[in-house]
């Protein structure tokens, strides 16, 4: 069961195994690459009886005048929360609230879409034939009422 405020770690030295479900390739140094058009991350919760704040540190998969655009469409057990956009290949550090009427269950799915995912190997620039659209560092999920859930 996630614990709230814990923090998910994506690279080889991560965490991130049992909460990654289909669209991720294998972890890297300190991140994971997504793979395909969507992921998801699945998490056993306690039903929350308030809002709680999801946070995500990833790197986009942009390509300076090949590819200048990523967008991360982020759902919850099929509410749709945020779509988040970036421009810059750096780290990025985004959260949403994540409402307490879809936290009611004890299984929390959020769901990731990306409508700009590519493959650098069809864009010249590179070999990685994956569909590429973030490297994902971190993730965690704390009560919007705890300190550093604001």
């Amino acid at each position: 069961v996630y614990t709230w405020g814990d923090e998910i770690r994506f690279g080889i030295e991560g965490n991130s195994g049992p909460y990654r479900g289909k669209g991720w390739s294998g972890p890297h140094r300190r991140v994971t690459w997504n793979n395909g058009d969507r992921a998801s991350l699945r998490f056993l919760i306690q039903p929350s009886e308030e809002d709680v704040r999801l946070e995500m540190e990833f790197i986009p998969c942009i390509y300076p005048e090949k590819h200048t655009l990523q967008r991360v469409r982020v759902s919850a057990n099929g509410t749709a929360l945020a779509e988040w956009e970036t421009d810059a290949k750096k780290r990025y550090l985004f959260s949403v609230v994540i409402p307490k009427v879809v936290l009611s269950t004890p299984e929390l799915v959020l769901h990731l879409e990306f409508p700009d995912a590519v493959r650098p190997a069809s864009i010249g620039a590179g070999g990685d034939r994956r569909k590429l659209a973030i490297a994902l560092g971190w993730v965690r999920m704390s009560l919007a009422g705890e300190p550093g859930g604001r």
